[in-house]
């Protein structure tokens, strides 16, 4: 797996963010999202460096994701769950394939 592939998601939730905000404006956007897409950016760059503990930062993301659907606030379409689902398991399957990376360079030494 190429490097890029952690920088995925968070160009992807980067990617929403701007196109929510340039279409409706960028004062509906909470701000605290662009914190979690500099975690995932953050994330991204550790991982890459193949750092086991550089996939906790998604998993954060996915966690908050999570908590967010908890909330009632009115939401007629309730995205949050589906998205921090998916933030978890791709983390998660990242820092797998981090852990087996590392076992092997491991072995061959």
């Amino acid at each position: 797996m190429k490097n890029i592939m952690y920088y995925i998601p968070a160009v992807l939730i980067l990617a929403v963010i701007l196109f929510f905000g340039l279409s409706l404006s960028f004062a509906q956007i909470v701000p605290f999202w662009w914190v979690l897409d500099g975690i995932l950016f953050l994330s991204a760059y550790i991982m890459s460096k193949n750092k086991l503990w550089g996939c906790i930062g998604g998993l954060i993301v996915g966690g908050y994701s999570i908590y967010l659907s908890t909330q009632q606030n009115g939401q007629v379409i309730n995205i949050e769950r589906p998205i921090g689902i998916i933030f978890l398991g791709v983390y998660l399957f990242f820092g797998v394939y981090i852990f087996i990376k590392q076992s092997k360079l491991k072995k061959a030494k």
